[in-house]
């Protein structure tokens, strides 16, 4: 990446930060990016750091809910890790299916936790 391109995305990263409302990865997004990935280890550390914190707001959500309304109800054994979550995200069947580029990955990491680990009535 050159020089020029990085200092484009730390920008745009900052300013994403610094937005009142933080920007959704859709999954078209993160879609490339994975594919940048491949050759840009920044573009990788970005996507590591983007799973960490899906991770963690799904884990934060899930711990402070009232066991009756949990999301999502994972064995106690499984650990969320950003490689388990990606291939949660990408063999998601809309992604599969190319049908889920406009959804938020979040969205779509929630819906498949739930696919995955339903809660018992």
């Amino acid at each position: 990446m050159s020089n020029k391109m990085r200092a484009a995305l730390v920008a745009t990263l900052i300013a994403i930060g610094a937005a009142p409302s933080a920007h959704a990865i859709e999954i078209g997004e993160l879609k490339q990016l994975i594919q940048q990935a491949k050759t840009d280890p920044d573009v990788a550390a970005m996507i590591d750091t983007y799973l960490a914190g899906l991770i963690e707001g799904m884990t934060v959500m899930n711990v402070v809910s009232n066991p009756t309304d949990r999301s999502y109800c994972p064995p106690p054994t499984l650990t969320l890790t950003k490689e388990n979550a990606r291939a949660f995200i990408l063999n998601s069947p809309a992604v599969m299916a190319n049908t889920a580029d406009k959804f938020p990955a979040s969205l779509v990491l929630l819906n498949e936790l739930r696919r995955a680990f339903p809660c018992k009535p």
